[in-house]
């Protein structure tokens, strides 16, 4: 990274999740393998079955078929 270069959305939210978490954490490099999805009030999005995700921040409400 050059000088004075601004950081992308996944640099980003790899630091903020090491303050939380603390740089131990061997799963926060999975935060560059998964797409970043920010929603507005109002706004959903569609996950589909087995597909990995997690939610970082903000309120939320997960519907999810049945499963055995």
């Amino acid at each position: 990274m050059e000088k004075g270069e601004e950081l992308d959305e996944h640099q980003k939210l790899f630091l903020l999740l090491i303050d939380q978490y603390g740089n131990g954490d061997i799963g926060l490099l999975f935060t560059f393998f998964l797409n970043i999805i920010k929603c507005s009030k109002g706004e959903a999005f569609v996950c589909s079955p087995d597909e990995p995700h997690a939610y970082i921040q903000g309120e939320l409400m997960e519907a999810m078929v049945n499963s055995d």
